[in-house]
C-alpha cells in the first residue's frame, strides 16, 4: 500500500513540475508541498514498520531457534549477533550473551571483555610485520611462525566492511609491536594483511554462533 501512495505522489510531483515549466506563473507550490509531505509520511511509516518487525523478533524460544535454523547460514553477522543477544537474554544464558556481545562490539571494553577473556584463535589472520622503511619481517624459525598471525579484536560490523576491501590493509597494535621490538630487536611499524583473510574469520564466527545456538535446542 505504501508503494502506491509513493508512486502517486511522485507522479503528481513530476506532472506539477512539467506544468510549472510551461506556466511559471501558476500556483503549484501548495500541491508540490503536499506531494512532498505524502512522500515523507510514507518513508516514516516504512521505517516504523521495519523497527516494529525487528522488535517483534523475540517471540518464543522455539520460534527464535527456528529463525536461526533458517537464516543463520545466510544472514550477515551484524543481523545474527543482535538476535543472538536477544535469545541469550530470553533463555538467561550469560555465556552466550557475553560471547555474542564481544563478537558484535569487539573484544574490548565496549564489548564487555574482562581480564579472563582472550581473543579466540579463530579470529587469527595471516600477514606480515613491516618496518618504517617497508622492509618485511621474515620469520625462519618454525617455532616463531605464530608471529605472522594476528587475532583481530574488531566487532562484526568492522570485520564485514574490511572484508569488502580489495587492497592490502594495515593495522597497528602498540602492544604487539612493542613485544616484537623487545624480544626480536626489530623495530616493526605495522601489520599488513590481505582482506580476503577476513572471509574465513567471518565464517568461523558464524560457525561458532550456530554451534552455540544448536546447544540451546
Amino acid at each position: 500500500m505504501l508503494i502506491v501512495f509513493e508512486f502517486a505522489a511522485l507522479t503528481a510531483t513530476v506532472v506539477l513540475a512539467i506544468l510549472w515549466i510551461r506556466d511559471p506563473s501558476g500556483n503549484y507550490e501548495p500541491w508540490t508541498v503536499l506531494c512532498g509531505v505524502v512522500l515523507m509520511i510514507t518513508e516514516i511509516c516504512r521505517r516504523l514498520r521495519g523497527k516494529s518487525h525487528h522488535a517483534s523478533f523475540p517471540g518464543s524460544k522455539e520460534e527464535m531457534l527456528a529463525w536461526f535454523q533458517e537464516h543463520g547460514p545466510v544472514k550477515p553477522l551484524t543481523e545474527l549477533l543482535p538476535r543472538a543477544l536477544q535469545l541469550a537474554q530470553k533463555v538467561q544464558n550469560q555465556e552466550l550473551e557475553h560471547w555474542a556481545r564481544m563478537e558484535l562490539y569487539g573484544y574490548n571494553s565496549d564489548g564487555g571483555m574482562t581480564e579472563g577473556d582472550t581473543v579466540p584463535e579463530y579470529r587469527a589472520i595471516g600477514g606480515r610485520y613491516i618496518d618504517v622503511h617497508g622492509q618485511i619481517l621474515h620469520i625462519d624459525d618454525p617455532k616463531l611462525e605464530f608471529i605472522n598471525a594476528y587475532r583481530l579484536r574488531l566487532g562484526a560490523a568492522q570485520l564485514e566492511e574490511l572484508s569488502k576491501k580489495t587492497e592490502m590493509q594495515n593495522l597497528q597494535d602498540p602492544g604487539y609491536l612493542q613485544i616484537i621490538r623487545q624480544n626480536l630487536g626489530v623495530n616493526v611499524y605495522r601489520f599488513c594483511f590481505n582482506p580476503v583473510e577476513l572471509i574465513g574469520v567471518l565464517q568461523n564466527i558464524r560457525n561458532a554462533l550456530l554451534e552455540k545456538i544448536r546447544r540451546l535446542a
